[in-house]
């Protein structure tokens, strides 16, 4: 169901402002890398005899991958901060780091008069704080949605997850390469400004906006009429906030409910530990997409294995920027109309395939076969194979436990993802041209065939409706799926 104009704004602004850093710090790294590049040289030249350069491609990977081990920490960080202060005030507070790593490199030229290790190591340092920010929110956005927003809007909301990460991936690389900024210092400096931003516009939000309506709803100890809870709800759902306090109402009274009978406990455990799992293998199947390879890494596979001219290689990353935009946008509709699963699943098999396509470009040094594979990578992360996998785990598992799969999902996705970032150049070396076929589409295939036996689609299902859905049959993800149901208004064909 589609969201109000002002329930659109505000899930898009934080949408944005948590995906910022991930989209953007991945990106801008590819486009602008020969200008970090000219840096180091100067840096060489000004405190060093030797002046040439024989190990950049090992410096550089780890400058890129060391946003990866910030995200580690922020998702490490997700349980306590929504225990001790609470999803909204968690992301206020990881604002922080994103905002001190930006300002902090900001003044990265100047580091380089002192020493090209210490130009990195600032480098490093910044990425790592910005990373934290990203590891936070990226944990606590769906936690967020389901806060804000009663079930049957929040299918699309959480749909937008995707779209403004494409938005930020699109902006990394437009101002990473020269039609906005000349080559030189003054891009370099540029390139963080933008990137504080929005990350200081999103802490701003956090301290300003009000409660969420669930967490009023959940500290309530009447069923009386509460101003404060209209007042949220109208602030984050518009003209929708009835049908939201409504909604969540009815998700914490079931919640409550199921706490207090232990009878269903073991059901509960069990159904919550296969989904945890499922979620787990939704999560990092993303990372077996190879968007953030390509995203971190197109210049040189263009470059560097299909010899593509340097005019070509900045305009097809910009090009995939658009295409992810637009897919994903196509993308928030065709998974509010046809649900997670089948999306997901033919979204993993539509990236195997380009992966296939882009190495094949590399062993035959076609650079348009690559560019082509890498472009539907693009349009099937942003149809399908992107979003499910970022919200997934909190879909699957019981309430009380949905911010713990939450968690783990987003934060073992980004874990892969770092992983496979910083270890591609070096399995590069040792397995040129079809690394990345062997990184990304044969574990994307595994992904979706374990999820074409056991996910069931959870669209339209009740989070009371799950249970049986995991538990009555071993492969759940070949059972009848049910048909769309809320609140008291049910159409399901529950199980007899």
């Amino acid at each position: 169901m589609l969201p109000t104009v002002r329930a659109f704004i505000v899930a898009g602004f934080v949408s944005f402002v948590s995906n910022w850093q991930f989209g953007y710090q991945i990106t801008y790294v590819n486009t602008a890398s020969e200008d970090f590049f000219d840096l180091y040289k100067h840096a060489l030249e000004l405190n060093e005899t030797v002046t040439v350069v024989t190990d950049w491609a090992q410096k550089w990977s780890l400058v890129v991958s060391s946003f990866y081990p910030g995200t580690f920490l922020g998702f490490v960080a997700v349980p306590v901060l929504v225990n001790k202060i609470g999803v909204k005030n968690g992301m206020f507070y990881s604002s922080f780091p994103a905002v001190i790593g930006c300002c902090l490199m900001i003044f990265v030229q100047n580091f380089v008069l002192i020493s090209p290790t210490c130009f990195l190591a600032v480098l490093m340092f910044g990425r790592f704080l910005t990373g934290i920010q990203s590891g936070c929110s990226l944990c606590l956005l769906p936690l967020f949605y389901h806060e804000t927003s009663d079930k049957e809007h929040r299918e699309f909301l959480v749909a937008l997850q995707q779209v403004f990460q494409a938005v930020a991936t699109f902006v990394g690389f437009l101002c990473g390469s020269n039609l906005i900024f000349s080559t030189g210092y003054t891009k370099v400096v540029w390139l963080q400004i933008i990137g504080l931003f929005p990350s200081a516009l999103g802490l701003i939000f956090f301290f300003w906006s009000p409660k969420t309506p669930k967490v009023i709803i959940e500290s309530s100890k009447s069923k009386s009429y509460d101003p404060a809870l209209y007042k949220s709800a109208q602030f984050y759902q518009g003209s929708d906030a009835d049908l939201c306090i409504f909604g969540l109402e009815a998700e914490v009274a079931s919640e409550r409910l199921k706490i207090s009978d232990q009878k269903y406990d073991n059901k509960i455990l069990k159904s919550d530990i296969k989904g945890g799992i499922l979620g787990f293998i939704a999560g990092i199947s993303f990372g077996f997409t190879g968007d953030d390879l390509v995203d971190s890494y197109s210049t040189e596979i263009l470059y560097n294995h299909s010899h593509g001219p340097v005019a070509a290689v900045t305009d097809i990353a910009l090009l995939m920027g658009l295409i992810l935009i637009g897919s994903s946008v196509v993308g928030a509709f065709l998974l509010d109309h046809y649900g997670n699963r089948i999306m997901l699943i033919y979204g993993l098999i539509g990236t195997a395939f380009a992966n296939v396509l882009s190495s094949t470009g590399s062993f035959l040094g076609s650079w348009m076969l690559t560019a082509s594979g890498m472009i539907l990578t693009k349009c099937f992360i942003g149809l399908g194979a992107g979003a499910p996998a970022w919200f997934l785990s909190s879909e699957l598992v019981s309430q009380r436990n949905a911010s713990l799969a939450q968690t783990i999902s987003t934060g073992s996705l980004l874990v892969v993802v770092g992983l496979l970032t910083s270890s591609f150049l070096s399995v590069d070396l040792l397995i040129p041209n079809w690394s990345l076929m062997l990184m990304t589409s044969v574990p994307a295939s595994i992904c979706a065939l374990i999820l074409y036996l056991f996910l069931p689609e959870t669209k339209g299902i009740r989070a009371d409706q799950v249970n049986p859905l995991l538990n009555d049959k071993f492969f759940s993800g070949l059972k009848s799926p049910f048909v769309r149901s809320y609140g008291s208004i049910s159409t399901s064909r529950l199980s007899q």
